[in-house]
């Protein structure tokens, strides 16, 4: 049962990097589950049972789906050029070109 449920979920995890963002997240996703998941074979099924193995993995597979969105929203927003320039003021100057 613990290979069924895992690999469903490690193919939702897959699936869902790819969808949402690039293969890089999906692989990084999948390395997050798969620690994830671990976890829960070792500590919530033999407390909680078949019913924490199940939960468990949802949870493991919802977290590894959703880091990257968390790190989306802790960013400050600055990207480019913008972020070099900080606190300092650009003036440009627009001229007509003669032709």
């Amino acid at each position: 049962m613990i290979r069924l449920i895992g690999s469903l979920f490690l193919g939702l995890t897959l699936l869902a990097g790819i969808t949402v963002a690039t293969l890089e997240i999906a692989l990084i996703n999948a390395v997050v589950f798969l620690v994830l998941a671990l976890g829960v074979a070792k500590f919530l099924e033999p407390r909680f049972g078949q019913e924490g193995l199940v939960y468990g993995m949802a949870g493991a597979f919802f977290v590894s789906f959703l880091w990257p969105y968390a790190m989306i929203f802790a960013s400050d927003g600055c990207s480019g050029d913008a972020c070099l320039a900080e606190g300092g003021s650009i003036t440009a100057t627009l001229e007509p070109v003669n032709q």
